[in-house]
Formats: C-alpha cells, structure tokens, sequence
C-alpha cells in the first residue's frame, strides 16, 4: 500500500483478494488474513503493526481502527 492510498480503498481491495481465494477454495483463516493486511501497510503504521502482535485481533477489528484512525 503507499503512503498516499486510503485505507477504505485499501481495505476493500483486500477483502476482495480475500474472497476470491475463498471462492477458489484457498481461504486464508482470520490470523493469516490479519497478519498480511498488517504487513500491507506503509512504514508509517510500523507501531500498529509492532502492537498489534501481542494481541488477537480480527480483520475488521484492525481495519474498524484505521478507519476510525484515518478520519482524525
């Protein structure tokens, strides 16, 4: 993702990546799919990504928080 991309943009493009391997039979489960959305972002989000290992979150959680990030 570069810098300048919005995260609803973003997000949406990987939630459709996401369903097109469930629909070929190749889901990714929950802590996958949160683990490489995580490692999609920029530099800029490395503390997110750094804090967000010593915890479990789902995908919407992590994506409901930089959205909710992005707007401030």
């Amino acid at each position: 993702m570069a810098e300048d991309t919005i995260i609803k943009e973003h997000a949406n493009a990987f939630k459709i990546l996401l369903s097109q391997m469930a629909f070929t039979r190749a889901p990714m489960n929950e802590v996958d799919s949160v683990v490489v959305y995580l490692t999609t972002l920029p530099k800029s989000y490395e503390g997110l990504v750094f804090m967000s290992a010593h915890q479990t979150l789902s995908l919407e959680m992590v994506i409901g928080f930089l959205l909710q990030e992005e707007i401030w």
